[in-house]
């Protein structure tokens, strides 16, 4: 099962929160709609906890994100 969150922000208290859910079995794909600061530091550590972050300011990025979020997608 995939959750996909669209948010204009990800904190940190909710990346620690999609982490569970993911150690639970959920497959996690969060879009961020709007300029979030040290996206590129989210990333990496959303990236080890298991989280799919996709920037998704334009609608080229979400073509990107949804092939992303398909089985064996690119991360």
């Amino acid at each position: 099962t995939t959750l996909v969150v669209v948010t204009p922000r990800l904190d940190e208290e909710s990346l620690w929160m999609l982490h569970g859910l993911s150690r639970r079995g959920l497959s996690v794909v969060c879009l961020i709609c709007t300029g979030q600061e040290n996206l590129s530091d989210l990333r990496s550590r959303a990236k080890r906890l298991g989280i799919q972050i996709h920037p998704t300011l334009y609608e080229d990025q979400l073509t990107g994100a949804k092939a992303a979020a398909r089985p064996g997608g690119v991360s």
